[in-house]
């Protein structure tokens, strides 16, 4: 990350060492996310892992999330929409947070350079849910793949070299750990929306309290 973020004048003096350089830093972003997911498939798929539950803002997972997929969504018009008003949210904040990367870095992967991706948190108080969206203009999911989208390693026929196919079924996994569920389907304007919804639980009123202070 050090690498990426040299100053124009010190790319300028390094010349071409400064570009191999920022080659060797995405190289290494890339194979720490592949151990990541890797390491989170592995303690999912062996049903052993106890979630570390804290109470969180939206907000800040939001935030998080947005800063690990910084560098490959450059460029894009991203279009957030976080409402200040909504509750706090007690999750396992890593797990959760590794799982909306994999949702927007699935959106860059599979969309073209110059369509919007769009994240939308919303609080469902009818069925005490939260939702989290994450929505592309790409060419949408296809109704071949949408029963294997979740499938681990699956990799649909048009997916970009590079992936391990392991993404959306960390996706499903950390959601389903949670009590919530993970939905998928084509927009009917184009692209493809997947909707995150985790279970709200009322927070106590300590905790409920010091949001309202910040």
């Amino acid at each position: 990350a050090a690498v990426s973020s040299l100053p124009e004048e010190s790319r300028r003096k390094l010349g071409p060492e400064a570009v191999y350089l920022e080659e060797i830093a995405s190289a290494s972003t890339r194979m720490n996310r592949l151990v990541e997911n890797l390491l989170d498939m592995a303690r999912i798929s062996s049903g052993g892992f106890t979630l570390k539950k804290e109470w969180c803002d939206v907000k800040d997972l939001v935030d998080a999330a947005l800063r690990d997929t910084e560098k490959e969504l450059k460029g894009r018009e991203l279009r957030i929409t976080v409402p200040s008003n909504l509750p706090l949210v007690r999750i396992d904040f890593p797990l959760v947070q590794q799982a909306l990367t994999n949702l927007l870095l699935n959106a860059g992967m599979h969309t073209p350079p110059a369509t919007p991706v769009e994240l939308t948190v919303e609080e469902d108080r009818s069925r005490g849910q939260l939702c989290i969206r994450v929505a592309d203009r790409g060419p949408g999911l296809g109704s071949k793949n949408e029963g294997q989208l979740f499938d681990k390693f699956y990799r649909g026929s048009g997916a970009p070299p590079g992936g391990t196919g392991l993404g959306l079924s960390i996706v499903k996994g950390v959601v389903e750990a949670h009590g919530g569920k993970v939905e998928a389907a084509s927009r009917p304007e184009g692209g493809a929306v997947f909707s995150l919804f985790f279970p709200l639980e009322r927070a106590p009123e300590a905790v409920a309290s010091a949001k309202v202070s910040l």
